[in-house]
């Protein structure tokens, strides 16, 4: 995994309008919902016991 490029949100989010905010709280909330809905088969952990590049 890489960095990927952009402004962290707590460098505009003052800035940002009422608008854009609702626009990216419920784009973010979409994809909490999507990540939520997925099932396992079995029980544990999503991390690896050494880092993989």
């Amino acid at each position: 995994m890489e960095k990927i490029g952009g402004v962290p949100w707590s460098d505009i989010w003052d800035e940002m309008s009422f608008e854009a905010k609702a626009s990216l709280t419920t784009e973010i909330c979409r994809y909490v919902k999507s990540l939520q809905g997925l099932q396992f088969t079995q029980i544990g952990s999503l991390y690896f016991s050494s880092v993989r590049e």
